[in-house]
């Protein structure tokens, strides 16, 4: 009689085939067409579940001027500098090889007591360099849009409709968060945090 094979373990993402087994007779072209076609939606299930859909990733080891910035115990960087010349903190962001970048958000949350909105508005901004060293070529900059009193409170800054393609192969990603800064400004300003939202297009082989 025929041998029933149910995955390993029963139930896993495999379905059932069934082979013929010794005794069953001369084979037929079904015996093995049938099986064969049930393995091959299983490989294309196996696929879609690899790389099918958005993903989410949140982000926060941040490099920082220390004379700019503070971090605390949660990783949360605080704002020391509002002159000018602050230096805006980056964060590498480690995005599969062939993944499109589709969406960045950075939480903030500035300080009370502004009585207009700073000169310089907080912003975000993905970038990427050649490890070699070269200038950093910005793909994308949103600069935040909320006023004031809404402000002050705890929000987010996004930078949508990216739709960049990543080639790990001679860059590295970083996002930069800028805080606020020069007239009307107030040190304290916190960064929370980063999200990539992204799509995979393949089985990454080694990045990400």
């Amino acid at each position: 009689m025929s041998h029933v094979y149910n995955g390993n373990p029963a139930g896993a993402v495999l379905a059932s085939y069934t082979f013929p087994d010794d005794g069953d007779g001369p084979p037929k072209a079904a015996d093995y067409n049938v099986p064969g076609e049930g393995m091959a939606d299983d490989i294309a299930r196996l696929k879609a579940l690899a790389v099918g859909g958005a993903i989410t990733r949140a982000f926060g080891r941040w490099d920082y001027d220390p004379s700019d910035w503070t971090i605390d115990l949660n990783g949360s960087l605080s704002q020391v500098d509002i002159s000018a010349g602050v230096k805006a903190p980056t964060i590498a962001i480690d995005i599969p090889d062939g993944a499109t970048i589709n969406t960045i958000r950075a939480t903030i949350d500035p300080v009370a007591g502004h009585g207009a909105m700073p000169v310089g508005v907080p912003f975000l901004q993905l970038i990427h360099y050649q490890p070699s060293g070269d200038a950093a070529t910005t793909v994308g900059t949103q600069s935040d849009i909320v006023v004031l009193p809404q402000y002050e409170l705890r929000h987010v800054i996004t930078l949508a409709a990216i739709n960049h393609v990543v080639s790990r192969a001679n860059r590295v990603y970083r996002v930069r968060v800028q805080g606020e800064s020069q007239g009307n400004a107030i040190a304290g300003l916190r960064v929370l945090g980063i999200e990539v939202d992204f799509t995979l297009a393949n089985i990454d082989k080694g990045a990400g």
